[in-house]
């Protein structure tokens, strides 16, 4: 049973509530394992894996705490929470990138 954070964990995810930009304004398309979405803002169309939609899927329905987010993911993916807790980072720095995602003090 994991009872706290360690500090790699710490180092990882800061304690931050996660969120859709709020000029974004998403629509979906998916076939098999791919997932397209198409922000109507920008005008951009992203392709992106099962794995990272999921997590922009999970923002997108409200902010989400770090270990929150990661819980939802883990339930939804059926992946180890450990397993998401290491892959999240460069997920959610390429979503920051795209302008798709931004964090907020919690």
């Amino acid at each position: 049973m994991r009872v706290g954070r360690s500090r790699s964990d710490a180092a990882t995810l800061p304690s931050v509530l996660l969120q859709l930009h709020p000029a974004v304004d998403l629509h979906w398309r998916h076939w098999d394992s791919d997932w397209v979405v198409f922000d109507a803002t920008s005008g951009g169309t992203h392709q992106m894996d099962e794995f990272t939609a999921c997590t922009l899927l999970c923002i997108e329905d409200g902010p989400l705490a770090d270990e929150a987010l990661i819980t939802e993911v883990a339930t939804t993916t059926a992946v180890p929470e450990d397993a998401v807790r290491l892959a999240l980072r460069p997920v959610l720095d390429r979503l920051a990138g795209l302008g798709l995602v931004e964090t907020v003090a919690e």
